[in-house]
């Protein structure tokens, strides 16, 4: 076998020697790139979440359980939503002070894990109140200043039922916020002490465990 011969061999391994490192090195890269924690520009770490609220911190991770790249991103974190659409649900109360922020809204927390937390009494309008349960807001309202619109003797109670599953805090801010009054009539199956007067639209609320399970109206 002559030199040239020898030297066409030669070219032929080191080609096929630098393609394979580099294929293998693209490889690995992209593997990396997937494991990888990534950041936005102001440090915030970006994370990945799925329709059922489920976090990962990399997409490597969301693969490993099954998800298909159309099943989990930061559009499905509630941050993103909130950011979008002003739905606070499901964020910490770091989380929504941040957005409230930015969004330009007015954000307070009324009550946490059960516990009313002491709020000023005053209305303002599109204030958002939150109710915090072990870390994360699990509901809240927004305050208007809009009156009811007026009530005939007919209405029936039916008429309010969003009070319903609600704590005696958030319907207190409901009734207030609506310039409807507002009683607890009975507390767990026990009557609580009420006056006798007659105020039409008031509400005496039944509650149970904490919550308005139901109501009459005058």
């Amino acid at each position: 076998m002559n030199n040239k011969n020898y030297i066409l061999i030669f070219i032929i391994l080191a080609v096929a020697t630098g393609t394979y490192f580099l294929f293998t090195s693209d490889s690995k890269k992209t593997i990396d790139q997937s494991n990888e924690i990534n950041y936005t520009k102001d440090g915030t770490q970006i994370v990945y979440c799925d329709e059922n609220a489920n976090r990962y911190n990399t997409q490597a991770e969301a693969r490993a359980v099954g998800l298909t790249e159309a099943q989990f991103g930061t559009t499905y974190c509630p941050e993103y939503v909130a950011a979008q659409t002003g739905d606070y649900t499901d964020l910490t109360t770091i989380q929504a002070q941040e957005i409230a922020q930015a969004r330009g809204d007015i954000f307070r927390v009324v009550e946490i894990d059960g516990q009313p937390q002491a709020t000023t009494r005053d209305y303002q309008e599109g204030r958002i109140n939150a109710t915090v349960e072990d870390g994360l807001i699990i509901a809240y309202f927004i305050e208007s200043t809009n009156p009811p619109a007026p009530e005939s003797e007919t209405t029936q109670a039916g008429s309010n039922d969003m009070i319903l599953g609600m704590t005696v805090t958030e319907a207190e801010m409901y009734a207030q916020t609506n310039q409807i009054d507002f009683r607890v009539g009975t507390i767990d199956g026990v009557g609580m002490p009420v006056t006798a007067d007659f105020r039409p639209g008031r509400i005496t609320a039944e509650l149970a465990n904490d919550l308005v399970i139901g109501y009459t109206v005058e």
